[in-house]
């Protein structure tokens, strides 16, 4: 595996990395940090055309986002536009540097006009004068591209790309605005998501809003001290290609809510279940990545509007019609 990857990286670096900076292609190669880099693509992709590759009447912009599956193989996602018109390519490999060799050629052919043959031709024979990069026997599956928007399916690239599936935790502060006080209350949260893809995302959120002060208006030293503990299932999807992950969620948050009287001569307490389905927008950075940061606003809908009286005093605090939350998390994400 070393020796060809040597012979791939000796041949790339042998032609000039300006391809991505030409008028005719503009690249965005997003792989892990085992892959190799985007200079040297470009360079493979010059390399391919040689001088005989022709000119493009309009500029191929190629966004290429590299993901590791979890049985070890790596996919690739090429997304091909030039004059309006995108076409999609996911080609699947044993090694990254196999797969960024495949995705070289198929930006290669991309760039060769219809009419100008003899290129086609030039850039086929100098891909299959490489050397294909040595795998272990039990890992040697062809590659083959699995979806094709741009053309016909051919029988080896019919069936669909196996979904991919990941597994994130998440930590962080969030911000309730009405379920503890009248006031902004800060708390902690948790997250976990199981991600289906890059389309959609089961989650599942826990949150602690220690007792906060909420007084009897007119009276500042009589209330009630409130705090939440609660656990909400969340339902995510993500139907936008855009730089960064933007979903919008739906939500069910269930959990318990205890009041404990101050300023009263005879203390009192309460306590209280919290239902509150709603739903909100989740956004992370960057949208790929081991390591990323994720905000989420939310607004939720109590069913009940329950409240906490101090016994010929007046009411301490009242549950709102919606309790609108911010949070922000620190995510770890597991491929």
């Amino acid at each position: 595996m070393l020796a060809a990857s040597g012979l791939w990286l000796g041949s790339s670096l042998a032609a000039s990395s300006a391809c991505a900076q030409t008028p005719e292609l503009t690249l965005d190669w997003r792989a892990p940090a085992e892959c190799p880099a985007e200079a040297e693509l470009a360079a493979r992709i010059g390399h391919l055309r040689g001088e005989r590759g022709g000119t493009l009447a309009a500029t191929l912009d190629v966004r290429a986002f590299i993901t590791l599956l979890l049985d070890g193989r790596f996919r690739a996602e090429l997304r091909l536009v030039q004059s309006g018109s995108e076409r999609v390519r996911v080609l699947e490999a044993p090694t990254c540097t196999g797969l960024a060799e495949a995705s070289a050629v198929v930006i290669a052919l991309a760039m060769s006009p219809e009419a100008n043959g003899d290129a086609a031709a030039t850039i086929a024979a100098a891909a299959s004068s490489q050397p294909a990069p040595a795998v272990p026997a039990s890992h040697e599956t062809p590659l083959s591209p699995r979806v094709d928007t741009g053309s016909a399916p051919s029988p080896a690239s019919s069936s669909p790309a196996p979904p991919v599936w990941g597994v994130d935790t998440s930590a962080g502060i969030a911000t309730d605005f009405g379920a503890t006080a009248d006031t902004p209350a800060l708390g902690a949260t948790v997250l976990g998501r199981f991600r289906y893809g890059e389309l959609a995302s089961f989650e599942l959120r826990g949150s602690f809003f220690p007792a906060r002060a909420s007084t009897v208006p007119g009276q500042p030293n009589e209330g009630v001290n409130v705090f939440l503990a609660a656990l909400a299932p969340l339902a995510c999807v993500a139907p936008f290609a855009l730089p960064l992950e933007l979903a919008a969620c739906a939500e069910l948050e269930l959990g318990y809510l205890h009041a404990e009287g101050f300023g009263p001569p005879i203390h009192s307490a309460k306590s209280a279940w919290w239902v509150a389905p709603g739903g909100g927008l989740t956004a992370a950075f960057p949208k790929r990545g081991r390591l990323r940061s994720r905000l989420s606003a939310d607004a939720l809908f109590p069913t009940t509007r329950t409240e906490f009286v101090l016994r010929d005093i007046g009411i301490a605090h009242r549950l709102p019609g919606v309790a609108p939350r911010i949070a922000l998390y620190l995510e770890l994400a597991f491929p």
